[in-house]
């Protein structure tokens, strides 16, 4: 279980957004410096040179990546939390069993004593 999230962690998308990125700022028609100064302000949506409307796909696409990760990562706490509480079921059954043989075993044994000290009398 935890091989499957430390693979999961080891899953980089950065790359691929930094990618996304670049390409939505070489639809806008900038340049890398002005790459720096549209990161610290607010970005806006035009984009001169997107004649196919490649810009919205991109923005679907990066968007995409962070919530299938996102979406990896709810998905791995719930199979987590079910095998947890799966095993907590499966130890209080285990216990269930003991107290069951106990009280069997006991009353057994208090049955046999009964009938000795009736065989005696």
């Amino acid at each position: 279980m935890t091989v499957f999230k430390d693979q999961l962690s080891r899953i980089n998308i950065d790359p691929l957004i930094n990618d996304g990125q670049h390409l939505l700022n070489m639809l806008k028609g900038n340049s890398e410096n002005e790459n720096l100064m549209m990161k610290s302000s607010s970005q806006q949506r035009t984009y001169p040179l997107d004649y196919f409307d490649e810009a919205r796909k991109i923005s679907l696409v990066m968007d995409n990546l962070r919530s299938a990760k996102e979406r990896c990562f709810q998905l791995w706490h719930q199979k987590k939390n079910r095998l947890e509480q799966n095993l907590q079921l499966r130890l209080f059954e285990q216990d269930c069993d003991r107290v069951n043989k106990f009280i069997f075993l006991s009353f057994l044994s208090h049955n046999s004593l009964k009938a000795l000290c009736m065989d005696w009398k």
